[in-house]
């Protein structure tokens, strides 16, 4: 059971790499631990609507690691209807 979670964990890792640098090719390379470490440890915000629902992101604009990633994430989330801006600090 172990082994089966621990490749899918890495199995989810590599395709959050794809989608998230599909039209930067530069950054299909980076490893998961630079995505984990570097990636999903960035600070912001999230904001939901009066209903409870997702409706934008903000990441912090002053982590320069997460700028590369904002164009894949805008286009992964577009289609929850979930925008993406940089919180200006």
């Amino acid at each position: 059971m172990l082994t089966q979670l621990n490749a899918l964990a890495h199995n989810g890792l590599t395709w959050v790499t794809c989608w998230l640098s599909q039209d930067k090719p530069e950054l299909k390379s980076v490893g998961s631990l630079r995505l984990r470490r570097d990636v999903f440890t960035t600070t912001g915000q999230l904001f939901f609507d009066a209903t409870g629902r997702w409706v934008e992101i903000r990441p912090n604009a002053a982590d320069t690691v997460v700028r590369p990633w904002i164009y894949g994430l805008e286009q992964l989330l577009k289609l929850l209807h979930v925008t993406v801006n940089l919180a200006k600090t």
